[in-house]
């Protein structure tokens, strides 16, 4: 069954009940027209409410799950307030969730955010039972390569618009060399894992550099406006 808009004349081809160019109301079809219906486009509101949904029910969960942890962490004879570092993780979990469900955000400042709160994460667990210092000597390192791997192999498997995450290498030399500065402070003392990182990571940018050519270059002047 093909229906128009009285106002704008546009042809309906799913069971919408408002015009998808000027919004206006339309006709209403009857339950047997509209399971026959395939819509022709996204509902995006339909998709919006179930995004929505999933964090509230993410939340409710959440909130639920953390006040029986607290009340059995407040019974039990505890050394260290665990309850606190099982809610930042929920925390996390919501956050990552949260810009999952955004489509309008990339999927690299995304695995940018997620990566760096996820340093954050660890980082405050480690200063939490006694701060030792393995996240900032080895887990941030580590997790520098795996988005430098990550990085890499999107470009492979995005071989039309590789160049496009060049500067997304360039930012991850930059945030290996965090651990040099955090030694001068006091608040790492093994840089062999960070000099190893720093070393790969160098090596990958400058790689991606020449192999790219003409097309590296072109993107590294339209960033800096060159």
């Amino acid at each position: 069954m093909e229906r128009k808009c009285d106002y704008c004349g546009v042809v309906i081809l799913d069971p919408s009940g408002k015009c998808p160019l000027c919004r206006r109301a339309i006709a209403p079809l009857d339950e047997e027209s509209r399971r026959k219906i395939e819509p022709s486009y996204p509902l995006t509101r339909r998709k919006t409410y179930r995004a929505r949904n999933t964090l509230w029910i993410y939340t409710i969960a959440a909130i639920a799950a953390f006040l029986i942890i607290f009340n059995v962490n407040i019974r039990m004879n505890h050394v260290m307030w665990w309850t606190f570092l099982i809610g930042l993780i929920m925390v996390y979990g919501f956050v990552t969730l949260f810009f999952s469900l955004k489509k309008q955000i990339g999927h690299q400042p995304k695995m940018m955010m997620q990566s760096l709160l996820a340093v954050l994460l660890v980082i405050f667990i480690d200063y939490s039972t006694g701060f030792r210092g393995w996240a900032l000597n080895y887990v941030y390192p580590g997790l520098l390569a795996f988005i430098d791997l990550m990085i890499v192999i999107l470009m492979l498997v995005n071989k039309r618009n590789w160049q496009s995450y060049i500067i997304m290498q360039l930012w991850v030399v930059i945030l290996a060399t965090a651990p040099f500065v955090l030694y001068v402070f006091g608040l790492v003392d093994h840089l062999q894992v960070s000099w190893i990182i720093l070393a790969s990571v160098i090596l990958v940018f400058v790689a991606t550099l020449l192999i790219g050519g003409s097309r590296a270059r072109s993107e590294m002047a339209r960033r800096f406006h060159r």
